[in-house]
């Protein structure tokens, strides 16, 4: 009775086909996947339709972000906001991938060096063509020895294997965040601390303030997640279905499934890989979680 895999991120976008090609700009590809069913769609969304769905990973990774066909209009990034933040796509050399996605034209901020526990890390940063998530691109050279890749056997990939998803929570919920992801999922902690207050705010496009960073992985898994607070409790809340980016997807087993929602009752559903069961819930700060069913 375990969780299996962090196995994929839920993107949501009003234009799936030009986020999909925004997405490739990362060293991903596209996986094309049928539609969500009109009776998925309409429980879940209030659709009156099938919804487009479509996955984009690197070549032979098994999860990555899934992207799905919003028909509500999508809120646009603010700082200090609750809810999904950004992805992290993992890179050996931050200079030229930034180089590379401006040739495509999309325009990161220059590269930052900030420091953790005296490691010097290289990040840029960018936003989506609509606004309403970021992208940043930390080099996998200086990070490794907290996420093994296969940038650590194949020096000359571009692009890791993995991305992280990062979630803006309230201070109030971080201990409760701790324990759910660390202690009653069994996910093993990567960071646990704060953060360099200046150079994480201009990193992530606000005024300085203090923020804490608690990241989670289970390994062998494509994603991972990040848990920012500020310390001085400025995060206002926001409607989590306004959010583009909007639920972590956990593949376990049935009984796990049941344990971590309450006892939901599972339902079937499709996620491109045909019909499967399924339970909706959330985080104990409301992070909207998708939980399969691997047998």
């Amino acid at each position: 009775m375990s969780i299996s895999a962090i196995s994929e991120i839920v993107l949501r976008s009003e234009d799936p086909l030009k986020t999909a090609a925004f997405l490739t700009s990362f060293g991903t590809a596209v996986e094309w996947l049928p539609p969500i069913p009109l009776d998925q769609a309409r429980r879940w969304y209030g659709a009156d339709r099938e919804l487009q769905q479509l996955r984009v990973a690197t070549p032979a990774t098994r999860g990555a972000v899934r992207v799905l066909e919003s028909i509500t209009p999508l809120r646009r990034l603010r700082p200090f906001t609750e809810g999904g933040y950004g992805i992290d796509f993992y890179t050996s050399d931050v200079q030229f991938a930034s180089h590379t996605v401006a040739r495509r034209g999309h325009l990161p901020a220059p590269p930052l060096a900030w420091f953790e526990e005296k490691e010097e890390l290289i990040e840029a940063r960018l936003e989506d063509p609509t606004g309403t998530y970021a992208v940043f691109l930390p080099q996998m050279d200086q990070v490794s020895r907290l996420h093994p890749s296969l940038i650590d056997i194949t020096p000359n990939r571009l692009y890791s294997e993995l991305c992280m998803t990062s979630w803006i929570i309230k201070r109030e919920d971080r201990e409760a965040e701790r324990d759910f992801w660390g202690e009653q999922l069994g996910l093993r902690s990567v960071i646990d601390t704060d953060m360099d207050a200046t150079d994480m705010g201009t990193l992530m496009g606000h005024v300085p303030a203090p923020l804490h960073s608690m990241q989670f992985a289970l390994d062998g898994s494509p994603c991972l997640i990040d848990l920012l607070s500020y310390e001085l409790g400025q995060v206002t809340s926001a409607d989590p279905q306004t959010s583009a980016i909007s639920a972590i997807v956990l593949d376990t087993s049935p009984d796990m499934a049941a344990k971590i929602s309450g006892g939901e009752v599972p339902e079937e559903a499709n996620r491109g890989r045909g019909r499967e069961k399924v339970v909706r819930t959330q985080s104990p700060s409301g992070i909207p979680l998708e939980l399969w069913s691997t047998r």
